[in-house]
């Protein structure tokens, strides 16, 4: 029995494929759809037609045998040479009415219980039952447009269904304000057991001292050194390091002893200070000093004071070069110096001119002090030139002078600004200027290099000074005005 199933048959045109249904389905074929499709080619061309129709069967009658390609060849011819306009394929006459016998009504079988007339629906005829020729090279069907496809609508948000606070109780409330309490009662007494422990070793901020990590039980002399170097403008953390430092090398008792805490302040101020203690190593070759530094700091008048200092003091033989040709007047200012202590100058303007004057005088000089032009430290193309003339100069020590007046942050500047020049050494000028004598230990600290000379005034050669640590740290202690008094 052929199945019930919707079965789809192709075929090269609607009269072989409604035969082939026929001799599949048999008589009682039911037609659900019919189509022709264009099959193969590129975009319509070189393509051909397919006929499709989609049947059942009734399941009542056996399918016919299958026939041979003959017969479906012979059918199919017949088909396309029909030209009766009355036959169409799809015609409720093409299915004839199945031959039943009918049972008589009287025979006791109900009505209702009979098989009814099945009505065969005719499905809309097609454009034609024969194959359409293929289209031209020259005019290819244009291609449909698609369609758009339909939008979706966005499903509607579900409002948020509203939450209902759990029903507590008066007891269970007041028994979780209680368990709240006992723990704020708990973190309150952990806090004031660590406040307990803490101000037994460190001890609030005094004056003088603003950083309180400082041990609570420093006696008040340490306290009344700390105020006095704060006086000076040393930088806090290093009153605290020294406080600390002396409360923990000296004995309560000893800490009474303002003299003795005084020379263990000045003992650990001078170890912080590195210095080249003002000596001058002089040979059978001459000693080459360049000074450089930017413009405003006195490297002139220091030049002339560390000459004055060499020759009155030292005995020794000097000789200046100027390469300062670029301020007004400065080549004039060190030749009044220069005439004034009786010694031999050189004014040159290029690098070359310097190396020759340097080679003459140190075959008849001992030291041999070389003044660069004044340089601002954000002149990154001066400085360069600087380079060039101390290349030429080779010099034994290079000494950065910076004024002191201006404090921690403009030393460090000019420091950054000249290191390109090698400085080895530090002269600290208007010391006198200075806010305190504090800013020694700040200069070293930012700087890293040794001082060599201080000057603390306008008088040559009485206010210049080779450096040494204890000197310094006195200077640190007890004020510029105090030391200048000793």
């Amino acid at each position: 029995m052929a199945g019930t199933q919707p079965t789809t048959i192709k075929a090269g045109s609607m009269a072989e494929a409604l035969a082939e249904v026929k001799r599949t389905f048999g008589p009682d074929a039911v037609i659900i759809r019919t189509r022709c499709v264009r099959a193969g080619g590129a975009l319509g061309v070189g393509g051909r037609d397919v006929y499709e129709i989609t049947a059942a069967g009734s399941g009542e009658h056996a399918a016919p045998a299958p026939m041979t390609a003959d017969e479906r060849m012979t059918r199919a011819s017949a088909a396309m040479a029909s030209t009766d306009d009355d036959f169409s394929p799809f015609s409720v006459a093409t299915f004839p009415e199945p031959r039943r016998s009918k049972p008589q009504t009287g025979a006791g079988v109900p009505e209702e219980l009979l098989p009814k007339k099945r009505v065969a629906v005719a499905p809309p005829p097609p454009t034609t039952d024969r194959a359409a020729p293929p289209p031209s090279k020259r005019e290819a069907p244009k291609p449909e447009a698609p369609r758009p496809e339909p939008q979706k609508q966005a499903a509607p948000k579900k409002a948020p269904r509203a939450l209902t606070p759990p029903t507590t109780s008066d007891d269970d409330r007041a028994a979780e304000i209680e368990r709240e309490l006992a723990s704020l009662r708990g973190m309150v007494e952990e806090i004031m057991k660590q406040t307990k422990g803490a101000s037994s070793t460190t001890a609030a901020p005094r004056e003088g001292v603003p950083n309180s990590r400082r041990p609570v039980a420093v006696p008040e002399s340490v306290e009344r050194l700390g105020r006095r170097l704060a006086e000076q403008q040393t930088p806090p953390a290093t009153i605290e390091e020294l406080q600390r430092a002396i409360a923990s090398e000296l004995t309560p008792s000893e800490c009474a002893d303002d003299d003795l805490v005084r020379a263990t302040a000045a003992r650990l101020i001078a170890e912080r200070i590195p210095t080249s203690d003002g000596k001058i190593d002089t040979g059978p070759d001459p000693r080459v000093i360049a000074l450089i530094g930017p413009t405003g700091v006195g490297k002139t008048t220091t030049i002339a004071k560390l000459a004055a200092l060499l020759k009155l003091r030292h005995g020794r033989r000097v000789a200046l070069i100027t390469t300062d040709t670029y301020r007004i007047a400065a080549a004039e200012q060190l030749r009044v110096y220069a005439d004034i202590i009786g010694l031999p100058l050189r004014v040159t303007t290029r690098p070359e001119e310097a190396a020759r004057a340097r080679e003459e005088l140190g075959r008849t000089h001992d030291v041999v002090i070389v003044d660069t032009p004044g340089r601002s430290q954000r002149d990154a193309r001066r400085i360069d030139e600087l380079a060039n003339i101390l290349a030429a100069v080779q010099p034994d020590e290079r000494r950065l002078v910076c004024s002191a007046a201006t404090g921690g942050e403009a030393i460090s500047r000019v420091n950054d600004a000249y290191a390109a020049a090698w400085p080895d050494g530090l002269i600290l000028s208007k010391l006198d200027e200075a806010p305190g004598a504090g800013v020694i230990l700040d200069a070293v600290e930012r700087t890293k290099l040794p001082i060599a000379y201080i000057t603390t005034g306008q008088e040559v050669p009485d206010d210049i000074e080779g450096a040494t640590s204890a000197s310094l740290a006195g200077l640190i202690l007890d004020g510029f005005e105090t030391s200048r008094r000793r």
